[in-house]
């Protein structure tokens, strides 16, 4: 009996410390803009970051919801709108929005006799089937002329776990066909994976357990199926508003030639996002996607933008293995813009 009480007084000490740990770990995380589960959302701080500049020139706000220069919900005549839609190397709240590629893309653009809108649809954590979602919601407001898609690594951790895990793809569940059953997650799992403990843990010790397990270096045609489905489903998404695509092929700090004397800051980085494919794997799926992307866009006959090939292992234009340095931002810019200047927008 005292063996026992002396084990719950043991367990409480524990849940005390961790307790403090926690509440002091979120209130770090929480001054430094983040979301944390015991304070919320932190709305202020995430939205001083995202305009560093503080100038009413630049969004979002509550009546113009992208992060580029604002313009009026009506096109003036003549404007060509582009709408980019992609992830958090486009967002980049990091940066001041000035410094960012859509920005610096409009600058150039808007020098020729034609202007131009550019609407940077872009949100951290969002995935080809969440801009499509919002593209969908916004669109038939913002009437964009054309859509720019630049995302591939979010495609890669979601069709890793539809190819060996048991997820759901979104196109699925969107046409209510899906043939796996989804995990069900308790409030108590659901609790833990919100806290900022655990967060810190998984950056730091993930990449360190997931090296220990076997992991898979291809996803094979099975994931090009995949990520095939999910760019044709924006290329619909795109038809139906009446708007042009306009593809991109992916771009990363590293290329698989690079792989034997891969830096651990981007192994780590990559073991963090993903569960289930090596470096190998990495680098073979970022091939194939990217070839994909390239079939596609000549059967579609849509435009293709191929920045892989053309900063693709430019490790100066990197910070990390696929966000932009400010170097990286305005290479980026002058490579849409003269792929963009090449054509006739109308």
């Amino acid at each position: 009996m005292i063996h026992g009480l002396a084990n719950i007084k043991d367990s409480s000490i524990y849940t005390n410390l961790l307790i403090f740990f926690e509440t002091v770990v979120e209130i770090r995380a929480y001054f430094r803009g983040y979301d944390t589960i015991l304070f919320g959302k932190n709305v202020a701080l995430k939205n001083q970051n995202k305009n560093k500049t503080a100038d009413l020139k630049f969004g979002p706000n509550e009546l113009f919801p992208f992060r580029s220069p604002i313009s009026t919900v009506q096109k003036s005549s003549g404007v060509i709108r582009i709408w980019i839609a992609s992830s958090s190397f486009t967002e980049d709240i990091y940066l001041p929005v000035e410094k960012i590629y859509p920005t610096i893309l409009g600058e150039l653009l808007n020098r020729n006799e034609h202007k131009f809108d550019i609407l940077n649809a872009a949100h951290a954590g969002e995935n080809i089937y969440r801009n499509c979602l919002n593209l969908q919601e916004l669109g038939p407001v913002w009437k964009p002329d054309y859509v720019l898609l630049y995302q591939m690594t979010l495609e890669i951790s979601l069709i890793s776990r539809i190819v060996f895990g048991n997820e759901i793809t979104p196109l699925a569940l969107n046409e209510g066909t899906n043939n796996k059953t989804s995990r069900q997650i308790s409030w108590a799992q659901r609790t833990l994976e919100e806290t900022t403990i655990y967060k810190h843990l998984k950056e730091y010790v993930t990449s360190i357990l997931k090296r220990s397990k076997i992991l898979q270096h291809t996803m094979g045609e099975e994931g090009e199926r995949e990520f095939e489905n999910l760019i044709r489903y924006f290329l619909g998404v795109c038809k139906r508003l009446n708007v042009k695509p306009i593809l991109c092929t992916f771009a990363t700090s590293h290329l698989k030639s690079d792989l034997p004397n891969l830096p651990l800051k981007i192994r780590n980085w990559w073991f963090v996002y993903n569960d289930y494919l090596s470096e190998k794997g990495c680098f073979d799926t970022l091939e194939r996607f990217n070839k994909v992307i390239t079939k596609i866009a000549d059967e579609e006959n849509c435009m293709l933008i191929d920045l892989k090939s053309e900063i693709g292992g430019r490790k100066e234009y990197f910070r990390d293995f696929v966000h932009f340095s400010i170097e990286g931002h305005r290479a980026v810019a002058e490579l849409l813009y003269k792929s963009l200047n090449d054509v006739e927008l109308k």
